[in-house]
């Protein structure tokens, strides 16, 4: 078990964070620190329905039904379209700006020691969010990289995937394809304006490697990496606390998705130039 006072990833992790694109991390929060969390998030959640604020997230676009090309929907059983109908993501971003306990998770020495061995010297805070797949309906994600939705010059992004329970495939865990994020950035097939996702035959979920975490692990990927979730079919919900920073002298080169608290520093200071901010005007997409 790692103690929540070391810093430092071994060489052997950073070698292998270098060759697959992510790495597990365990140890990282106390018992304490976890269940603050998990208590602090299912009660965001709570609040969140109570307003009936807009949670919905299933990921839009027609990538499902790649695999349904030659099947008439109307052979397809009623209650199985009933189902589709009903699977769900729910999904609060920013959650900084809701609670202090997620304000001290985004500051925690242990999470950001890691994350700075990781990327080097200087973080800054792209944005947070959280993923609750309901048990029995949570809807599947499909093969993307994160780097289509906010590019950066250096590709210094990085996501940390803190789990709040066990997970596997079974309870809707991540997908991975190791080393895809050496391949650099993958063509975008979506028709949708802002939704991005990769061509799913020739990155079938069924391929990936299943991310199998504890509770309170955390995983680090890089944004080019290609991932997908898959869906829960299990009996209890799974939740997910997502932070993303990049380097803090890399430079975003599209103004899209841009969050509040975005540019906030983590760790370090920014030396970048106003010349620097400007390339923000050459979208790459």
């Amino acid at each position: 078990m790692r103690s929540v006072d070391l810093k430092r990833l071994t060489k052997e992790e950073l070698d292998k964070y270098d060759e697959d694109g992510f790495i597990c991390v365990s140890g990282i929060f106390t018992d304490q620190e976890l269940e603050e969390i998990r208590q602090e998030y299912d009660q965001l959640f709570q609040r969140k329905k109570m307003e009936n604020g807009r949670l919905e997230a299933r990921w839009a676009g027609d990538w499902e039904k790649k695999d349904e090309k030659e099947k008439d929907e109307t052979e397809k059983n009623i209650v199985e379209i009933e189902n589709e109908k009903k699977k769900s993501v729910l999904s609060i971003h920013n959650l900084q700006q809701h609670s202090a306990v997620f304000t001290r998770l985004i500051l925690h020495k242990g999470l950001l020691d890691v994350m700075e061995d990781i990327v080097g010297d200087g973080l800054v805070l792209h944005h947070t969010k959280a993923h609750l797949k309901p048990g029995k309906q949570g809807a599947a994600f499909p093969s993307h990289q994160d780097y289509h939705y906010f590019p950066y010059r250096d590709h210094s992004m990085i996501a940390a995937f803190v789990h709040l329970e066990d997970t596997t495939a079974e309870n809707g865990g991540l997908g991975v394809f190791p080393g895809s994020q050496r391949k650099g950035a993958q063509e975008n097939v979506s028709t949708n304006p802002g939704v991005y996702y990769l061509n799913q035959e020739e990155w079938n979920i069924g391929l990936a490697k299943e991310v199998k975490a504890k509770a309170g692990d955390v995983v680090i990927f890089s944004y080019l990496l290609v991932h997908a979730s898959y869906p829960n079919i299990s009996d209890i919900p799974r939740r997910m606390f997502l932070l993303q920073v990049a380097g803090s002298n890399d430079v975003p080169v599209s103004n899209q998705h841009v969050s509040p608290g975005s540019g906030l520093m983590l760790r370090g200071r920014s030396y970048i130039t106003p010349a620097d901010l400007d390339m923000r005007h050459l979208d790459q997409n």
